[in-house]
């Protein structure tokens, strides 16, 4: 029997671990940071982190001072997030809401890793629009369809297909076509690393450098390991 979505990420060994939530590898943060420094907003702003999970963006950006509204359809996933939020908050930190849906808003940004390739991009970017201030804008990491170690790792890791499938629609000519369609402007793709980010996580200069240089040229952008997708409203 298939499961839906949202019953396949609502059980607790399909969600992101809740150490590396609170306590992230060094590729995980670096992910962040790229979010992070595409998103160039200053800490108070108001941002969604879209398909949230437990937190790992979520709690990223808390602690950096951004107000945080976490969106998942996984109320096991929220409970997990606001917990964690609970437990570590600091003064500095931003302030968590949380919620099921999304609703309209004027938020500064949207975030979101790994979420993307989970959805329908043609009912989902138009409700992001939607809920964006004038000249907000979104950032997105997602999986290169074109980056062939992406199906090792389903197939190693017993991923349903069902699941994943999504990943064939996070292709440049599709994802630029969808955003323009649902009315994004000042579309930007860029490479975050062309091998596995998790194999040098040992060795901060190569993972430094396999992140933010080797996936992020002309020649081998098309075939990075993840692609960071930003576009303003």
């Amino acid at each position: 029997m298939k499961l839906s979505q949202s019953a396949y990420f609502d059980s607790t060994p399909h969600q992101f671990s809740l150490d590396q939530v609170t306590q992230p590898f060094l590729f995980q943060t670096l992910e962040m940071d790229h979010i992070r420094q595409a998103l160039s907003l200053p800490p108070s702003s108001s941002i969604i982190d879209f398909g949230c999970g437990s937190g790992r963006a979520s709690i990223y950006f808390l602690r950096h001072g951004y107000h945080v509204h976490a969106v998942d359809i996984s109320h096991r996933s929220l409970n997990n997030l606001t917990r964690i939020y609970r437990q570590f908050k600091k003064p500095s930190w931003g302030k968590l809401t949380t919620s099921d849906h999304l609703f309209p808003g004027q938020f500064s940004a949207i975030i979101g890793s790994d979420i993307l390739h989970h959805v329908n991009l043609k009912e989902v970017l138009p409700q992001l629009y939607l809920v964006l201030a004038p000249g907000g804008k979104i950032v997105f990491s997602e999986p290169n369809a074109l980056n062939i170690t992406w199906y090792f790792h389903y197939l190693l890791k017993h991923v349903p297909w069902h699941i994943e499938s999504g990943i064939l629609q996070c292709n440049l000519p599709y994802l630029y076509s969808v955003l323009r369609q649902s009315g994004f402007r000042q579309i930007e793709l860029s490479g975050h690393g062309l091998f596995p980010t998790r194999l040098f996580n040992s060795f901060p200069r190569l993972c430094y450098f396999n992140c933010f240089k080797l996936g992020n040229n002309i020649i081998s952008r098309p075939f990075a390991f993840r692609y960071l997708i930003s576009a303003q409203k």
